[in-house]
């Protein structure tokens, strides 16, 4: 099937909205969940939903945009995400974030927290998902200051393949057949 011909029944747009409690920033740059309590927005899960769409119609996804608002008025984050077909063929259907929020001074700055804890990630992914052949790449770096300037978030989005579950050559890919070009 052909990406023009399902798109017209599909959306590749998802707008995720969550809510932080009051004064929390770690809730604002928790994307996913947390360990300690409900807060959080599945975004991870969300797109890899959508993106798993597409795979099962014969399409290899990925993400085609990420785009990100804090609204620290009201406590709220906004997520717009647009997927598609893959520009080099590749099934992209894992998203991970690592990030950090506080002052972005010293050696436990927020920004430093957030490369590091993503660059351990990363390392630990392949051996999570039991697959030599996955391949990462970077979605997107996501800065925020407050309002006040005290805090600073900082998020780092990575999407990667999993060929081992989600292999380039899409089982779900109906083939022509060509004797009567269907």
């Amino acid at each position: 099937m052909l990406f023009e011909d399902f798109s017209s029944t599909f959306n590749p747009k998802i707008e995720i909205i969550y809510t932080a409690p009051n004064g929390d920033w770690d809730g604002m740059h928790t994307f996913q969940t947390r360990k300690k309590d409900t807060v959080g927005g599945h975004v991870h899960e969300k797109i890899e939903k959508k993106l798993k769409e597409l795979y099962d119609k014969g399409i290899n996804p990925e993400v085609k945009s990420i785009k990100i608002k804090m609204d620290e008025g009201n406590w709220k984050v906004k997520v717009d995400v647009e997927v598609g077909p893959s520009a080099d063929g590749k099934a992209w259907m894992g998203i991970t974030s690592r990030g950090g929020a506080g002052t972005n001074v010293g050696e436990n700055a927020s920004s430093k927290r957030a490369q590091q804890q993503i660059d351990k990630k990363l390392k630990d992914l392949k051996t999570e998902l039991n697959d030599p052949e996955m391949e990462t790449k970077k979605l997107l770096d996501f800065e925020h200051d407050s309002n006040n300037k005290k805090i600073h978030v900082r998020q780092i989005f990575y999407t990667y393949t999993n060929p081992k579950k989600f292999p380039k050559e899409n089982p779900n890919l109906k083939k022509e057949d060509p004797k009567t070009n269907a």
